[in-house]
């Protein structure tokens, strides 16, 4: 029989080969909790890393970046903060796109993410202005939000405004242009037999306009047009249109309402204010005018018609004398 201290020895030995194990699995599982704890702060830093750099490229963005959340802005970077006219006394977030103007067109950007949308906005102080925008669904703090994307364009707006006048205006008078000329007679004729009014087609051309331009100078030339183009627009209604046809040549639209009449009296007037002198550096410009008159729907129906034939009737005043006008 086994003595009772060779049993005891075996014993220890037995518990200590287990502890030693359970202190390996200990150290086992500690090594791996270290691990995994490293690996998620590890995972923490790059995911702060991250919206560090989400951040200040949301910062440094030239466009303005809101988030809405709970129908509120929640969030505004600093482009968004100047562009509505953020102050110390007017703060862009806890505002709502209704309080922005933008309630009906961020809904409409929603239902499209994609679409981008131009449309008016309002600044703090109540400045409307024009932007294009952008939505986008997001998280934010762990909840559902929108992600706004703006852009001021009033500059491109307003050049655009300019591009689109100077391609219809005269650029010395500021009276349409030919073509403009053209296109407001195509909308007045359609008008005219929608509702069966009468209209009339004034072709006015300055006599000896060229003796001006010769003995003056061409800005003498100039300033005697735009004096005369002033004047004609003052005496011209609402609804008339006037338009540079030519060099010295102007045609007038004279609209009215089914019971209107063109009277010796109205084109006598014009060749009035046409011939009225201009004072230009001490010198007295003043030249006369010979005007040819057609009438919708008798001498015409047609834009071509009513112009050739009022040149025509313009033309046969001038042979007749000048300083006179043909019907």
């Amino acid at each position: 029989m086994a003595r009772a201290e060779d049993i005891e020895q075996r014993r220890l030995a037995r518990e200590i080969s287990a502890r030693q194990q359970a202190e390996r699995l200990l150290e086992q599982k500690s090594l791996e909790l270290y691990i995994e704890a490293q690996e998620r702060q590890e995972a923490l830093q790059r995911l702060r890393e991250s919206e560090e750099r989400y951040r200040l490229i949301v910062e440094m963005s030239p466009d303005a970046i809101m988030v809405q959340l709970n129908g509120q802005v929640a969030f505004a970077n600093s482009a968004a903060r100047r562009m509505f006219a953020e102050s110390d006394h007017l703060q862009l977030t806890g505002l709502t796109m209704a309080d922005l103007g933008l309630q009906a067109d961020v809904a409409s950007a929603t239902e499209e993410p994609s679409e981008r949308i131009e449309t008016i906005a309002r600044r703090l102080d109540g400045q409307p202005f024009e932007i294009a925008l952008r939505c986008m669904p997001m998280t934010y703090d762990g909840k559902s939000a929108m992600q706004v994307v703006a852009r001021d364009i009033s500059d491109r707006k307003r050049l655009e405004k300019e591009l689109a006048h100077q391609a219809a205006h005269d650029s010395l008078t500021g009276v349409s242009n030919r073509r403009a000329l053209i296109s407001s007679l195509t909308e007045t004729l359609a008008f005219a037999r929608r509702h069966n009014m009468p209209f009339w087609v004034v072709f006015i051309d300055l006599d000896h306009f060229k003796q001006i331009n010769d003995r003056f100078g061409h800005r003498a030339g100039d300033r005697l047009l735009e004096t005369i183009t002033a004047r004609l627009r003052q005496l011209l209604r609402q609804d008339d249109i006037i338009g540079r046809y030519g060099g010295d040549e102007f045609v007038l639209l004279l609209r009215g309402g089914p019971e209107a009449r063109l009277t010796t009296p109205i084109l006598e007037r014009i060749m009035q204010v046409v011939c009225e002198p201009v004072e230009f550096e001490g010198h007295r410009l003043q030249v006369t005018c010979s005007l040819g008159v057609t009438a919708f729907p008798d001498d015409g129906h047609d834009e071509d018609t009513l112009i050739e034939r009022a040149d025509a009737a313009m033309y046969i005043a001038k042979t007749a004398g000048r300083n006179l006008y043909q019907l």
